[in-house]
């Protein structure tokens, strides 16, 4: 596992791929930052204010709260997950459109050692996108905050910090199942554009018209588990159960996966 591990780790590195989709990752929460901290009103906080919150205009004294050091992340989280499941799959889906599986399956033959070590690089590289987004989202919201005169006093509690680090954490979770599933997705159809497609059509159209259908589906269904979780939870889904859930997900995902890996033939 650790030669394919090696191998794709280092393919990943060009740079074109860092600004790609470490460029387009941190460019997405920086800018959500950029906006949230621009239009946020002088309003007095809410109820909610002491919560992590997920609109674009908050006020001012809620960002003033723990949640402003993370907010943009907070916002940024399906989208980083988009670029992920995209990411996954123009990967995977690009071994097989350019024939560049069979070379790799030369030098490799043992298809899961292979499979297990590409997952693992990808998952990695995402995850040090996520992190490095995190270290600009940060530095912004400092300076942000201090140009619209938001206290940043109870960031930097501890347990500010606790919650900041448990987002973080969750958002990297997600960001990877999300993409697992865009390479369960890319095996499936041994082709990047329709995986794509229905990765994205499921979650920008089929969930919410399953959703409407069955409302009990925001218990169930992925995208609603994948939001609860990075979320630290729903009205409908706890974190905790969402964190199991998208635990047997990426289990369902990684089997069938490996299942059609290793027993179908590479025509191309």
């Amino acid at each position: 596992m650790i030669s394919p591990l090696h191998a794709e780790w280092y393919k990943l590195w060009r740079r074109g791929m860092v600004l790609g989709v470490v460029g387009t990752i941190v460019g997405i929460s920086s800018l959500l930052t950029v906006v949230i901290f621009a239009r946020a009103s002088s309003a007095a906080p809410g109820a909610n204010a002491g919560q992590l919150l997920s609109g674009l205009s908050p006020s001012l004294a809620t960002l003033s709260t723990s949640v402003g050091l993370v907010q943009g992340l907070l916002t940024a989280d399906n989208f980083i997950g988009l670029i992920s499941l995209v990411f996954f799959a123009q990967v995977l889906g690009s071994e097989y459109r350019e024939g560049t599986l069979k070379v790799l399956l030369s030098r490799e033959p043992r298809r899961l050692r292979l499979l297990a070590g590409t997952f693992l690089a990808l998952a990695a590289f995402v995850a040090v996108a996520v992190l490095v987004s995190v270290a600009f989202e940060v530095a912004a919201a400092v300076v942000l905050a201090s140009a619209r005169g938001a206290s940043t006093s109870a960031w930097w509690t501890s347990d500010a910090l606790q919650n900041a680090t448990g987002l973080v954490a969750r958002t990297v979770a997600a960001v990877i199942v999300r993409g697992l599933m865009g390479g369960f997705l890319a095996i499936l159809f041994r082709a990047a554009v329709p995986a794509i497609g229905v990765g994205l059509g499921y979650t920008f159209v089929a969930d919410a018209l399953i959703v409407a259908a069955w409302p009990d589906g925001r218990k169930w269904l992925p995208h609603e588990a994948l939001v609860a979780f990075a979320k630290g939870g729903t009205a409908d889904l706890a974190a905790g159960q969402a964190g199991l859930l998208i635990a047997a997900y990426a289990i369902v995902f990684v089997v069938v996966a490996s299942a059609l890996f290793r027993s179908r033939d590479v025509t191309t």
